[in-house]
């Protein structure tokens, strides 16, 4: 089976997208290029409709326009599931109009980290913590696929150093949300780095083989997602957990259901609806409920 590619556009990259056309504009250097033909425009749209900028793309997709330049031109990449070091968030196309040009005239090589408020660094690509993640922010289940990688897939704590400190560096303020972690990184991690800005991106299956992790988040009052399949985790005892936030992936209509009254007890839940081989009416359903309903955190 072939790895599944991702295209992602940088965030320093401004994205305007209409029925006629589509404007990519590289805020670091100013380059602009409009793209009229149809792929372009949807591939623009689904990039647009993306919180990461970050869409699953075909081989064929390589060659559609809007691709070829953004990667020539250093404003985007295509990344496997299996290569995938880090995932950042980015605000510049949250904003258009007169409020984009004044943001853009401040973006530059030297202040642009500063716009960046979240990265997600993957410690192991092979973890599986890991892979569950990827699979719940891109919404597809991958049946029996094995994650390869022709590199050391597992972060040493040197790697890991290098990759909190350059990012604290340009963000001090960055929240840094690790994922794949084991024991061993995680008191690396949290007796070097107290006092950054931490989230820990964890299963249930890696707390129960780690049971330390937990009773360590609690003693130091660690910030920490859980990723909660419905369907087959017993949660019950976690979701009381205020330090928790959850990444609740959604099967079916009784994943929905539930998942729906743990909004309405106030726990801070993302719904992470996933394509299955068998839920594809499920799946449609869902096109009648808002964004705001699938995507956005409820308080």
């Amino acid at each position: 089976m072939e790895d599944s590619l991702y295209f992602y556009l940088e965030p320093y990259v401004y994205l305007k997208n209409s029925n006629n056309g589509l404007l990519l504009v590289n805020l670091l250097d100013d380059k602009a290029f409009i793209f009229e033909d149809l792929k372009s425009i949807t591939i623009g749209k689904q990039l647009q409709s993306s919180p990461q900028k970050t869409i699953q793309i075909t081989e064929n997709d390589t060659q559609i326009p809007i691709i070829v330049y953004a990667i020539k031109n250093f404003m985007g990449d295509i990344v496997s599931a299996s290569t995938q070091p880090l995932q950042f968030y980015s605000e510049i196309n949250h904003v258009s109009g007169f409020d984009a040009y004044m943001k853009s005239i401040i973006y530059s090589k030297y202040d642009i980290g500063r716009y960046i408020s979240n990265c997600t660094i993957f410690a192991d690509m092979a973890n599986q913590d890991s892979y569950d993640y990827i699979k719940f922010i891109t919404g597809i289940e991958q049946k029996n696929k094995k994650i390869d990688c022709e590199f050391s897939s597992n972060m040493s704590a040197k790697d890991l150093d290098l990759y909190i400190q350059q990012l604290v560096a340009i963000n001090p303020d960055i929240t840094l949300n690790i994922c794949g972690i084991n024991l061993t990184l995680f008191h690396h991690i949290f007796s070097k780095y107290q006092n950054a800005p931490i989230n820990l991106i964890v299963s249930l299956r890696t707390l129960r083989l780690y049971p330390d992790i937990l009773n360590q988040i609690r003693q130091k009052q660690i910030r920490y997602t859980l990723l909660l399949d419905i369907s087959h985790d017993n949660y019950d005892w976690y979701i009381n957990d205020n330090l928790c936030s959850i990444n609740a992936k959604v099967e079916n209509d009784t994943d929905l259901d539930v998942a729906d009254k743990l909004l309405e007890q106030g726990h801070k839940i993302k719904l992470c609806p996933v394509l299955t081989l068998n839920n594809n009416d499920f799946i449609k359903s869902l096109l009648s409920i808002s964004k705001d309903e699938l995507l956005e955190y409820r308080q």
